[in-house]
């Protein structure tokens, strides 16, 4: 569930435009507002914001979730495979 949503994020560096949403100095990380978006509507989830102006906002902090749900989907499918390699030998 949450594993295949966040695979689909994109991790990218990125300039802000706006002095009052970062500086615009230096290259940020981060993910996508718009691509956050569609994944996570704004109009349902919390995660993304758009302002007045149309500008998308990410919480980061509501990422922490999926996230942490994806890490444990991966951990459950590394311990299916840990089991079969321990049936073959």
């Amino acid at each position: 569930m949450s594993l295949k949503k966040i695979s689909r994020l994109k991790p990218a560096e990125f300039s802000y435009k706006n002095p009052t949403h970062g500086n615009t100095e230096k290259l940020t990380m981060g993910i996508m507002a718009q691509d956050i978006d569609k994944i996570w509507p704004h109009e349902k989830y919390s995660i993304t914001q758009k302002d007045q102006q149309g500008n998308y906002l990410v919480d980061y902090y509501q990422l922490l979730a999926p996230i942490i749900k994806s890490i444990q989907e991966l951990s459950d499918k590394i311990e299916i495979i840990e089991n079969k390699l321990k049936e073959e030998n």
